[in-house]
């Protein structure tokens, strides 16, 4: 068995949390201003729930630390990278459930906001190696190398390379970023008006 286990969730939508939550995503930005605030709030709380709901028949995601997680638009999207496409957004590590809802706050909700009726995909995995308490480092680290001298840049939300550690790679590492058999009907490409904060 390899060490490196990947569990995914595909098809998550914001839009529909944002009706869980009794509000409309298409028209968030037709609510009166002084309402958007509290109205975002409920939907990223919302979100952050079903994202835990849909991982409960696998992993209690909210006990999930050192673990290493990739965030990727669902079928049939992708995104226009300098030397290829890809349905990869970001990249990350720790403490998952935490980071999620954080990421939510500063730049999930906005994008997927602007992508309304979009859905994305979430991959996560908890690789343990013994002696070796950073090899979740080294797993994001080389999904970021890999895609970089893939793609001619880091996923749209990444904005550092991660941390190099010399474990070595165990199997099924890159299995997040790989394209085979994925065959995309539109692709995205960001414009100057659509810059979206990257995440740490």
């Amino acid at each position: 068995m390899s060490d490196i286990e990947w569990i995914k969730v595909e098809k998550l939508s914001l839009a529909l949390s944002a009706q869980q939550a009794s509000f409309d995503l298409h028209q968030f930005h037709d609510y009166p201003k002084p309402m958007q605030a509290e109205i975002k709030k409920r939907i990223i709380l919302e979100a952050h729930r079903d994202l835990k709901w849909w991982f409960e028949e696998e992993i209690d995601l909210s006990t999930y630390d050192r673990c290493v997680y990739v965030i990727k638009l669902s079928n049939p999207f992708a995104v226009e990278y300098e030397t290829g496409q890809s349905n990869v957004l970001y990249i990350g590590r720790g403490y998952a459930f935490s980071r999620i809802k954080k990421h939510y706050n500063k730049t999930l909700f906005d994008l997927f906001t602007s992508l309304s009726g979009t859905h994305f995909d979430f991959w996560i995995c908890k690789p343990r190696k013994r002696n070796s308490e950073d090899y979740y480092k080294k797993i994001e680290w080389s999904l970021l190398d890999e895609f970089k001298s893939t793609k001619g840049e880091y996923p749209l939300l990444n904005k550092i390379a991660g941390t190099y550690t010399k474990s070595s790679l165990g199997d099924n590492w890159d299995a997040p970023i790989k394209n085979l058999g994925y065959y995309p009907k539109w692709i995205l490409y960001p414009t100057k008006h659509s810059e979206f904060a990257k995440l740490s």
